[in-house]
């Protein structure tokens, strides 16, 4: 059995920096930074029909980290997945030469990077939808987040003025459309955020709603077949975030903007 409430009671520190995938038993969060649009989509849904809120609240369980290769507008790559804690090497295949490194700064020494080529490291999330616009949630239903950009690092701000990320922290998301100046001149809609710990007087509450139905057993199975399947090298395949099979569309293909979707 899963060992959630121990884990929630001791406040255990979550960290949050450092294929084939399996199905996630949950919804995604997306965001578009053009639109501004927050919204939630489960497994093998059409994008176009996803739920828009403009809040979402959420505890995590546990992060996996994943490096993205970028070449302009063209050529986009994810590594494999590393849940984070685990000692498995981030693996990124990029003009069918396979490149396998610990850390970021080590694949870039490999990779040494030319005019016109990034590579970012982003956090996913994988915890339990807590409310949404506002109103508490009757099921924990488990959810992943992927944070990346400009909207990772005011999130990595928020976190840190609290403490950092535990196990009873909670994250709330808020499509407020604020407006941030990027390096280029442009303009994005940036996510807000808002992060607390939860009171004494509300943990066991907590432990009891997030445990009753069996949510924190089905993501603690995700987990451990994140990591048997990301450390599993036969199991690593290139990996186009639009095009590939991934974990919410069943291996459908999604027509839809790269930074629409976080895989």
């Amino acid at each position: 059995m899963d060992n959630y409430k121990e884990r929630f009671n001791n406040n255990d520190a979550i960290e949050t920096s450092a294929s084939s995938l399996p199905a996630f038993p949950g919804r995604m969060i997306m965001y578009n930074n053009n639109t501004g649009t927050l919204a939630l989509v489960v497994q093998g849904q059409d994008v176009d029909s996803a739920q828009e809120v403009h809040s979402i609240k959420l505890a995590v369980d546990f992060t996996m980290t994943r490096l993205k290769y970028r070449q302009g507008q063209e050529v986009s790559e994810n590594s494999s997945y590393v849940v984070t804690g685990e000692k498995n090497p981030f693996r990124l295949n990029v003009l069918n030469k396979t490149y396998v490194a610990k850390t970021k700064r080590e694949m870039l020494e490999q990779m040494q990077l030319n005019s016109g080529e990034t590579l970012a490291q982003e956090v996913i999330y994988v915890g339990y939808i807590v409310a949404i616009d506002g109103k508490p949630c009757s099921v924990a239903e488990p959810v992943w987040y992927v944070s990346r950009g400009i909207n990772a690092y005011r999130l990595n701000d928020e976190l840190q003025a609290i403490g950092g990320l535990t196990m009873q922290t909670m994250i709330n998301l808020i499509a407020n459309k604020e407006q941030y100046k990027n390096s280029n001149g442009g303009i994005n809609l940036v996510l807000s955020f808002e992060t607390n710990n939860l009171d004494d007087t509300k943990k066991d509450g907590f432990v009891n709603w997030v445990t009753k139905d069996g949510s924190t057993q089905k993501v603690a199975d995700y987990k451990e077949a994140m990591i048997k399947a990301t450390t599993e090298e036969e199991s690593f395949t290139t990996s186009n975030p639009v095009v590939e099979p991934d974990p919410f569309t069943g291996g459908q293909t999604v027509d839809i903007s790269d930074d629409d979707l976080p895989f």
